[in-house]
C-alpha cells in the first residue's frame, strides 16, 4: 500500500481532498470500526449496516478523549453534557453510513492513487515537507490503526467528498440571479426610527426589598474568585540528557561501524509503470476483468508496441502516464510487498516484469528504467550526524531507566521531591500562582499538567503527582507548592455592581414594554408626530440608506432590513425591537428602492460566485437530507442510559 506515495502528490483535487480529510481527522476510525467489529449487541442498523455498541463506545471514547485534551483543567463534563456527545456521535456514525451508501449507489468510487496522493500531501505524515513512512507508522501507532484500516478510512473520506465537490462544483447561477442578489444586497430603504434609551427610565426604577442579597446567593458562581495553586516540579527529557553526554571520538566511530546501515544509501530503482486499477473491495468478475486487459497490454508489447505508448493510452495511474508512466527513484522499503520479486527479478535496463497484482490498487507491470547500486556515505562526510545520533540513542536508553527511576522515588516519597531531585540531580523548578485556566509560562499551557496540578491528591492530600507525558521524550512530575482555594466575594464587595445591573435590567424591560406600547400606537394610525409627542420620543428620517451603510446604528439598520416591505395597501411598516444595550429602537419604513445591476465586471463576479455557493450549500443539504429521509435507520437501544 505504501507504494509510489512519494510522486503522488501533485494536481489541485489532490490538495482539495487534503483539506477536506484533514478537517474531520478528528473522526477517523467510524469506517474501520463497521467494518472490523463483530454484530453483537446492536444498537442501531443503518440500511444494511449494524452499529454495535461495541463500535459506538469507540467513538465516544474518542470525541471525549478529544474534548478533555481541547478543555484541559476546564473539562467538567455533565449528565447533560455526556448525553448530547453521546448524540453528536451516533448522528455522526449514521451519517457517516447513510453518505457511503449514497456515493457508492451512484457508481463513485476511489483508485488506490487518489489515496496515496492524499497521504503524500497530509502535513501530519511529512518531515521536512516530504512524506515519511517512519512518521506515518509513528503516527498510526499511536492512533492504534493498521495501515490498512487507515487505507479504508481515508478512501471512505475521499469517496464522501467526491459527491459533495461534485455537487458544489456543479453549482451554476443564471444571470437573473445575479441581477436578483445585486438588487438584493445594494437595496436602498426610507423610513424614519426613534431610539428609546433605557437611562430614561433608571432614575423610577425601584428594586424590591431582598432583591440584590437574592441575586448574590441565586448566582454565587459569578462572583467566585477561581481557585490558583503555584507547583514544584522535577522535569526529565530526552533533550537534557543529551546535554549530559559528551562521546570520544571511538565511542562515536563504533557507534558509526555498528550502524553502518543506517548510513548507507540503499538501493534504488528507477521504474516505469502500467496500471489497470480494481475498485477498492472489488468482486471477482472486476478482477477477471481488469486481469484481461492488462494481459492485452502485453501482448501488444510482445508485438512491439513501446511501453512508454501503453502507458499512456491504457495506464490508471494518470499521474504518471502522460510521462510514459515513469516514477521517481525508490528504495525497495517504498515499494509494495508483492513487488519485491520483481525487484528481483528485473537484471538488466529495459526488462519488463509479468503481471503483478497488489492489494488495494490493481494489476501492475514494470519496467526497469535505471538502477543505482547502495553506497556507503563516508564517516567524514556523516560524522555530525552520527555524533548526534549517538547522544539521542544513549540519552533515550537513559531516559527509559530514569524515567521508571523517578516515578519510584516519587512514589516512595510521596511528600516531596527533595529525594527525587538529589538522586537523580534534577532541579527543583516551580511556578507562580496560576488558575485553572492555566498562566504564561508554556508548561503552565499544557492541559495535562493543568488537569494535574488541581487534581485532589495534588491539592488536597498533598502528594506527588503521577508522572505526567508531556510528549515521548519528556516527562514531569509535580506539586503543590500553595494553594488558595476557590472562594465567593462578600456581599460587600459586589453589592454596587449587582444593584447597577439590576437596575439597568428593570430600565431595559421598561424601554421594551413602552416601545412596544409605541408600535402598536403606530399600528393603530397613531402618526410619529402624534408618538414622539405622546411618548416623549425623537424621530429622525433617513432617506435611501444601504444596508452597509458606516456610522450608522447598526442594530437599527438591521432592524430596519428585517422590516417587511411596503405595498399599496400598507403605506407604512411599522416595528421595533430591543437593541444590544437595552435601548428599544421603533422603525417606521415608508419606502424599498432596488439597488442597481449595472455593475463592473468584477462585482458581478463576486455576486455570480456568491450566488454559486448558496446555491450549492443548499443542493447538498437537500441531497443530505433526501439520503436521510430514504435511509432505513432502525434503533435498538437508547445511547445515553
Amino acid at each position: 500500500m505504501m507504494h509510489f506515495i512519494r510522486e503522488k502528490s501533485q494536481g489541485w483535487f489532490a490538495w482539495t481532498i487534503v483539506g477536506a480529510i484533514c478537517s474531520v481527522f478528528a473522526l477517523w476510525g467510524v469506517r474501520s470500526y463497521l467494518y472490523s467489529a463483530q454484530a453483537s449487541d446492536v444498537i442501531v442498523k443503518v440500511n444494511r449496516t449494524e452499529v454495535t455498541q461495541q463500535q459506538f463506545s469507540m467513538i465516544y471514547n474518542q470525541m471525549k478523549r478529544q474534548q478533555q485534551v481541547t478543555l484541559g483543567a476546564n473539562y467538567s463534563p455533565s449528565k447533560a453534557s455526556s448525553d448530547a456527545l453521546k448524540q453528536t456521535a451516533l448522528q455522526g456514525l449514521i451519517s457517516n453510513i447513510v453518505l457511503s451508501d449514497g456515493a457508492l449507489s451512484e457508481g463513485f468510487q476511489v483508485a488506490p492513487e487518489l489515496v496515496d496522493a492524499t497521504l503524500a500531501r497530509m502535513p501530519i505524515f511529512q518531515v521536512n515537507g516530504a512524506f515519511s513512512e517512519a512518521r506515518f507508522q509513528q503516527v498510526l501507532n499511536a492512533m492504534l490503526y493498521s495501515p490498512d484500516e487507515f487505507f479504508n478510512e481515508v478512501s471512505h473520506n475521499i469517496l464522501t467528498n467526491q459527491v459533495q465537490f461534485g455537487i458544489v462544483g456543479s453549482a451554476f447561477s443564471l444571470p437573473s440571479d445575479v441581477k436578483q442578489a445585486a438588487q438584493l444586497i445594494h437595496q436602498k430603504r426610507t423610513f424614519s426610527y426613534a431610539i428609546l434609551p433605557a437611562s430614561q427610565f433608571l432614575g423610577k426604577i425601584t428594586l424590591p426589598p431582598n432583591s440584590i442579597s437574592d441575586y448574590y446567593k441565586q448566582n454565587a458562581k459569578d462572583f467566585q474568585i477561581p481557585a490558583k495553586v503555584s507547583i514544584q516540579y522535577l522535569r526529565l527529557s530526552v533533550s537534557d540528557l543529551m546535554k549530559r553526554i559528551n562521546p570520544t571520538s571511538q565511542q562515536i566511530k563504533n557507534f558509526y561501524n555498528n550502524n553502518i546501515t543506517s548510513y548507507t544509501k540503499p538501493k534504488e530503482w528507477k521504474m516505469a509503470r502500467i496500471l489497470i486499477s480494481v475498485p477498492m473491495r472489488a468482486t471477482a468478475s472486476q478482477k477477471i476483468d481488469a486481469k484481461k486487459k492488462m494481459d492485452g497490454i502485453v501482448q501488444q508489447i510482445k508485438n512491439g508496441v513501446s511501453f512508454s505508448t501503453l502507458a499512456k493510452k491504457y495506464s490508471d495511474d494518470k499521474m504518471t502516464a502522460e510521462s510514459g508512466g515513469i516514477l521517481q527513484w525508490q528504495n525497495g522499503a517504498q515499494f509494495a510487498s508483492e513487488l519485491h520479486p520483481v525487484l528481483r527479478n528485473l537484471k538488466k535496463v529495459g526488462d519488463i516484469s509479468t503481471p503483478i497484482y497488489v492489494d488495494g490498487q490493481g494489476y501492475e507491470i514494470l519496467k526497469l528504467v535505471a538502477i543505482k547500486t547502495e553506497k556507503i556515505m563516508p564517516f567524514a562526510s556523516v560524522k555530525s550526524n552520527v555524533f548526534q545520533s549517538y547522544k539521542q540513542r544513549q540519552a533515550e536508553q537513559q531516559f527509559t531507566n530514569l524515567s521508571d527511576q523517578l516515578s519510584n522515588i516519587t512514589y516512595e516519597s510521596p511528600d516531596s521531591l527533595q529525594p527525587a531531585a538529589k538522586k537523580m540531580g534534577l532541579q527543583i523548578q516551580s511556578t507562580p500562582m496560576f488558575p485553572k485556566s492555566g498562566g504564561t509560562e508554556k508548561i503552565l499551557k499544557n492541559p495535562q499538567v493543568l488537569q494535574m496540578a488541581f487534581s485532589d491528591e495534588v491539592v488536597n492530600q498533598h502528594d506527588n503527582s503521577d508522572p505526567i507525558n508531556i510528549n515521548d521524550n519528556d516527562i514531569m512530575v509535580l506539586r503543590a507548592k500553595q494553594y488558595i482555594p476557590a472562594k465567593v466575594k462578600p456581599l460587600s464587595e459586589v453589592k454596587n455592581g449587582i444593584e447597577i445591573k439590576l437596575r439597568t435590567q428593570a430600565a431595559a424591560a421598561q424601554a421594551l414594554k413602552v416601545g412596544k406600547q409605541i408600535v402598536v400606537a403606530l399600528n393603530q394610525g397613531m402618526s410619529p408626530a402624534q408618538a414622539s409627542k405622546k411618548f416623549g420620543v425623537t424621530w429622525r428620517q433617513v432617506a435611501n440608506v444601504g444596508r452597509n451603510k458606516k456610522s450608522f446604528n447598526m442594530g437599527v439598520l438591521m432592524l430596519a432590513f428585517k422590516s417587511p416591505v411596503p405595498s399599496k395597501t400598507v403605506l407604512r411598516v411599522n416595528t421595533g425591537d430591543s437593541l444590544g444595550d437595552g435601548n428599544f429602537a421603533v422603525i417606521s419604513l415608508t419606502k424599498v428602492m432596488s439597488g442597481a445591476t449595472d455593475l463592473p465586471g468584477f462585482q458581478k463576479a463576486i455576486f455570480r460566485k456568491g450566488t454559486e455557493n448558496t446555491y450549492a450549500q443548499l443542493e447538498y443539504a437537500l441531497y443530505v437530507d433526501g439520503l436521510m429521509q430514504k435511509a432505513h435507520i432502525k434503533k435498538f437501544k437508547d445511547t445515553t442510559s
